[in-house]
């Protein structure tokens, strides 16, 4: 039997240098391997000797480094894996290695640092709405607005860390955050980017899916926090598949009291992660699984957003 590919899998490892890893797993090491830059952000693993044990596909994986991951046999008596990246190849610094065994191992592994250099150094409060006695919405079988949303800004929280944001959270446990409070913890960290956390309100039991709204307050830019909301919505319905309920500008109910009208230059989005009212929603939202790629999808739309700035020359990665 010839040899085959039998798995392809992606994963993060933590460290320094952080690194994000495609495995591609085979019943015994290829004849040869090639990596090559087939675009300015995608490249493509080509292993000669191998066939797939498993029909061709394409996945994606949005770590903040790979976008999409495919495989196919696309080399004469070989295998090709593509991955779309979110930065220049070449920033990624790719390198292999393989490790023989049952079984084998071909690794490709890129450096996370543009990352970090994206994102590292800002300061982000994570506001999760409600608490205590304020409930928020509540879905169909008993599921509260207030808890679930914790749970993802611990998830965000985590996954703005490991890409070396200075995170701030409103509040860490149930309990009630007077509004006054969760602006003053902005103004006081000084920073740039306030994300309050909810899920949709409507009443309707077949209303689903992702809403986003954007403000900014003192000399922050309108245009760059609506830029800033699409590219966090378009990421939350790419890697989530839900219902697209569109983007729009907060308006002064939809933000903490006094926080639009503050003076210090802040980006505000209003992220509402699911309809609770819907039964379907409210099933995804019990999953812990749901609740890290929503956190995920968040942070992807950072990372695009600032990479998109610093292509377009209007600011330094920061440092």
């Amino acid at each position: 039997m010839r040899p085959r590919v039998t798995n392809l899998r992606s994963r993060v490892v933590p460290g320094s240098p952080a690194l994000s890893v495609v495995e591609v797993e085979s019943t015994q090491l290829p004849r040869r391997v090639e990596v090559a830059a087939v675009e300015p952000d995608a490249l493509a693993l080509r292993l000669w000797g191998l066939r797939l044990n498993m029909d061709p596909y394409e996945r994606p994986v949005c770590d903040g480094l790979i976008r999409r991951l495919w495989v196919r046999h696309a080399v004469p008596d070989g295998v090709e894996c593509r991955l779309a990246l979110e930065f220049p190849a070449a920033l990624c610094a790719p390198r292999m290695e393989t490790e023989a065994g049952i079984p084998a191992c071909t690794r490709l592994l890129l450096s996370r640092e543009p990352l970090r250099r994206t994102l590292g150094g800002r300061v982000v409060v994570v506001d999760p709405a409600h608490g205590g006695p304020d409930r928020g919405a509540r879905g169909p079988i008993n599921l509260e607005e207030r808890h679930v949303v914790l749970k993802v800004a611990a998830r965000l929280a985590h996954h703005l860390q490991e890409a070396g944001c200075r995170v701030h959270l409103t509040r860490q446990d149930d309990r009630e955050v007077p509004p006054a409070r969760r602006v003053l913890t902005a103004l006081a960290s000084r920073a740039e980017l306030f994300i309050s956390l909810h899920t949709g309100h409507e009443p309707a039991p077949l209303c689903r899916g992702v809403r986003t709204l954007y403000g900014s307050t003192g000399a922050g830019s309108r245009e760059q926090a609506r830029d800033l909301a699409s590219r966090v919505h378009t990421a939350l319905v790419e890697w989530l598949g839900l219902p697209d309920r569109g983007v729009a500008a907060a308006g002064p109910s939809d933000s903490p009291p006094g926080l639009l009208a503050s003076r210090w230059p802040l980006t505000y989005l209003a992220v509402e992660v699911v309809c609770l009212a819907n039964p379907l929603d409210e099933a995804l939202l019990r999953s812990s699984v749901f609740r890290d790629r929503l956190a995920q999808a968040i942070r992807n739309g950072l990372v695009r957003h600032h990479a998109h700035r610093a292509a377009r020359g209007e600011m330094a990665l920061a440092v």
